[in-house]
């Protein structure tokens, strides 16, 4: 996960912004979180958002999902569930951080 200059939040509050969203039941039915609503809480757009979880979901920290709308199925994002890291993480008291 990087933090490149110019970009005013780094993949890891992006990450955490999914799972906040996901603690809050701010997802679609069915599963997954949208960009648009990743994107209220953080200070860039929507489409910035859509095109990091991309990115995001490409490198493996994220999960593609399909959300329901009344229009249809949406593509939504959901986060990775890693036990190795979450074994290890319980097993040291760390954070992967």
């Amino acid at each position: 996960m990087s933090h490149k200059p110019g970009q005013k939040v780094t993949d890891s509050r992006i990450l955490e912004r999914v799972r906040e969203c996901y603690a809050n039941d701010e997802t679609l039915p069915a599963g997954g979180v949208t960009a648009a609503t990743v994107a209220e809480e953080l200070p860039i757009v929507a489409m910035t958002t859509k095109r990091r979880l991309r990115a995001l979901a490409e490198q493996g920290d994220l999960e593609r999902d399909w959300g329901l709308t009344p229009h249809g199925k949406q593509l939504a994002y959901a986060p990775v569930e890693n036990t190795e890291t979450d074994q290890r993480l319980v097993a040291d008291g760390g954070s992967n951080r």
